[in-house]
């Protein structure tokens, strides 16, 4: 009897694996027999991606699909990251690629091919994109910043151009990203190539002017920026046309207006993009996940979350964000094809010129 047990228990086993394998997942968070299962989405991004867990707990409550967020370094670092992973790729889903370095993850071809609704998204930040790789979660204006205050005491006009910088009357002002390791360092050297004429000229007048270059924007705007409250010499920072609302939202003590100013001159329209990594071992799920990103509820935490505008066109923006946030009047826009093939030749020739 006892062996007649254990023979049943074993085909009832065999017959639930079987029946296991008829239950075929399902996007929703089920399968075709209509259970529920445990799904969990790894989404690789850059360390400045902001979500709050409330969005992210209510996503999984609807969809059964967990999100697990892994944090990278800068948008350079997160697309040498899956092109070096597209073989075998760490996740599912990567944001934070942004317009700098989308070319580059298009050549090495790390996406998988998908129908991604973007009928909700800014006509121009879809027109000529492949949308069946990638899809436009946010943009914003790389542009100078200056430190209203500063001027204001030493009686010198702030810069209201990229020419300002290399007059005399504002040597040792100035501090920039380096292009090669800061994704809006070379924004702005991008942004020089269109708004000055002669950029290579440009820039050997900045660098005689003293011009100050450091690794990236956390450097550049809390060390060395004056008005980035690490005490910083330099008034004029290359950072982003929001930074007057998050300055009003982080002062301490409070204020009500910011003491940023932005420069309407020279701004590079950054877009960040997301995209299902070729190779995931859940597609329909990454898919969600994408629409998550795209939805609503995602694109109206995109301000005050990481400070930059939500690609959703009909999303409210938040007071602080519609009274003091640049949205720059003619910022340089160039497409991610042509930036590809300008990338290497153009950082090389900025390296002989301003640190050779």
């Amino acid at each position: 009897m006892r062996r007649l047990i254990l023979v049943l228990l074993a085909l009832a086993l065999v017959a639930a694996a079987c029946g296991n394998d008829d239950a075929t997942p399902n996007g929703d968070g089920t399968t075709t027999s209509g259970a529920r299962r445990a799904v969990t989405v790894d989404l690789l991004a850059h360390a400045s991606f902001v979500v709050p867990q409330a969005a992210l707990d209510e996503f999984t409550a609807t969809t059964g699909i967990a999100v697990n967020v892994l944090t990278g370094d800068d948008a350079g670092t997160v697309t040498n990251q899956v092109i070096l992973d597209r073989e075998h790729p760490q996740a599912d889903v990567v944001f934070g690629i942004d317009n700098t370095y989308l070319g580059k993850a298009l050549a090495a071809d790390v996406f998988a091919v998908d129908e991604h609704d973007v009928t909700a998204l800014a006509p121009d930040l879809v027109a000529g994109l492949d949308t069946e790789r990638v899809v436009p979660v946010d943009y914003g204006d790389v542009c100078l910043n200056y430190d209203i205050a500063w001027f204001a005491a030493e009686g010198l006009e702030p810069p209201d151009a990229l020419s300002d910088l290399v007059d005399p009357a504002y040597e040792g002002l100035t501090v920039v990203e380096d292009p090669s390791t800061s994704s809006p360092g070379l924004a702005f050297l991008l942004a020089t190539t269109r708004a000055t004429g002669d950029w290579e000229a440009y820039w050997e007048r900045l660098r005689d002017n003293d011009v100050l270059v450091v690794s990236g924007w956390e450097e550049a705007y809390t060390v060395e920026f004056s008005g980035g409250g690490g005490g910083g010499a330099r008034p004029i920072v290359v950072s982003y046309a929001s930074s007057p609302p998050a300055d009003v939202i982080y002062s301490d003590p409070p204020r009500d207006a910011p003491a940023i100013g932005v420069v309407d001159d020279g701004c590079f329209r950054q877009v960040e993009y997301a995209g299902i990594l070729a190779g995931t071992d859940d597609p329909d799920a990454a898919a969600r996940v994408i629409e998550f990103l795209l939805s609503e509820p995602f694109q109206t935490e995109v301000p005050l979350g990481m400070f930059v505008f939500p690609a959703r066109v009909d999303t409210p923006l938040p007071d602080v964000f519609e009274r003091f946030a640049l949205h720059a009047s003619a910022p340089v826009t160039i497409d991610a094809a042509t930036i590809d093939a300008e990338r290497d030749d153009l950082l090389e020739r900025w390296t002989e010129i301003v640190l050779s």
